[in-house]
């Protein structure tokens, strides 16, 4: 089992091998996203628990505390900042292309992909109260070999 220093040490380490390709590119930060998210925030006019709920609206996002670094520094100076991920499955493949294609303008990621699913991330937000409930997934466990 990885935690998330485990992970952002890892990270680090496989983003050092990438030293050289990181001095060629054009960027001038690289955001360490260590546990990424596919996010999913659904709205409800009134969330009642144990009853069924018919959503009022639905977003998704590639959301993390790098990935967010990254989509906003890129959105003040498209391609400075760069992502170093662990990405996993369907929504990392989602997540990936997301990046590649947020508002038009690519930000450059650093992917090291895992067997593992990237997690989901569930915004529950009640429109009449205000209030929301998040449901975090588990994270996905980083082999050595997909590490290295």
């Amino acid at each position: 089992f990885c935690n998330a220093k485990i992970l952002s040490r890892i990270l680090f380490i496989k983003t050092y091998r990438f030293w050289r390709k990181i001095v060629e590119m054009s960027f001038k930060i690289v955001a360490l996203g260590a546990n990424p998210a596919y996010q999913k925030l659904t709205e409800f006019e009134k969330l009642r628990i144990s009853e069924v709920n018919r959503a009022k609206s639905l977003s998704v996002l590639a959301a993390g505390k790098g990935q967010n670094l990254a989509r906003s520094v890129n959105a003040i100076s498209p391609g400075y900042c760069a992502v170093a991920h662990f990405l996993g499955g369907a929504t990392g493949k989602w997540i990936h292309d997301n990046l590649t294609m947020a508002t038009g303008d690519k930000i450059p990621q650093i992917v090291s992909w895992t067997e593992s699913q990237t997690r989901t991330c569930t915004t529950l937000k009640d429109l009449s109260s205000g209030t929301v409930t998040e449901l975090i997934d588990p994270s996905g466990i980083v082999s050595q070999k997909e590490a290295s």
